[in-house]
């Protein structure tokens, strides 16, 4: 595992540690006391960790079960963080897959 695949994974580690406090039930202040941030740092932190998870998940659709485009990986996790899937991150999609050599999506 190449360092730029560990840093890749330690972010997304970290991102879904974040989601799954929030989705545990917890409150942004809650979030916020636990990792001793004030509760704008949370709420920002998250917002750009779930960007993060986005850029992953475009970068390697395989890590979503069941995928078998870029399109369909991006839909399924913006579904499951829950953050809308906007036109131009599909756009991106059809440019990663013309950029891999393949026509997926």
């Amino acid at each position: 595992m190449s360092v730029e695949h560990m840093r890749t994974a330690n972010t997304l580690q970290r991102n879904f540690n974040m989601l799954l406090l929030l989705e545990t039930g917890k409150t942004l202040h809650e979030v916020a006391k636990l990792g001793k941030v004030q509760v704008s740092t949370a709420r920002s932190s998250t917002d750009r960790l779930r960007g993060h998870a986005i850029r992953f998940v475009m970068k390697y659709p395989q890590v979503v079960e069941g995928s078998d485009s870029r399109a369909k990986a991006l839909r399924a996790f913006a579904k499951h963080i829950g953050v809308r899937v906007k036109p131009s991150m599909l756009r991106n999609c059809k440019q990663f897959d013309l950029f891999d050599g393949s026509s997926r999506v």
